[in-house]
């Protein structure tokens, strides 16, 4: 224990600052791509991307601030969490599957075998 109480303090404002400073923007983008997803989800609906990013921060934020802090004691929110990661990677590589290789890789696009 060779750092003084005045340096600890300092390094745990430090990092205070610097998880702050990373961690705003992304929620930032978090709630930027989720109203771009919903308005594209609804792209009949004629509705401005503010208003959109509104309403996906208004659905966000009841799991945002109950269940944030102690999300792993919420067994369902991981399983919805874990369920909505793998249905990402899953739903796209399956409508590629679907569409066949034909559709899913372009005109005039070459396929080289790389070893």
């Amino acid at each position: 224990n060779d750092a003084s109480e005045f340096k600890r303090k300092v390094m745990v404002q430090g990092i205070g600052y610097a998880q702050s400073f990373a961690l705003y923007p992304m929620l930032g983008l978090l709630i930027l791509t989720m109203g771009k997803s919903l308005g594209m989800l609804f792209h009949n609906y004629h509705v401005c991307l503010p208003k959109w990013t509104l309403l996906a921060a208004s659905l966000l934020m009841p799991f945002q601030t109950l269940a944030g802090p102690k999300l792993g004691s919420y067994k369902g929110l991981v399983y919805v969490n874990c369920a909505t990661i793998v249905a990402t990677i899953l739903l796209p590589l399956g409508e590629m599957v679907h569409q066949g290789a034909l559709v899913t890789r372009g005109e005039g696009t070459i396929l080289a075998a790389v070893s």
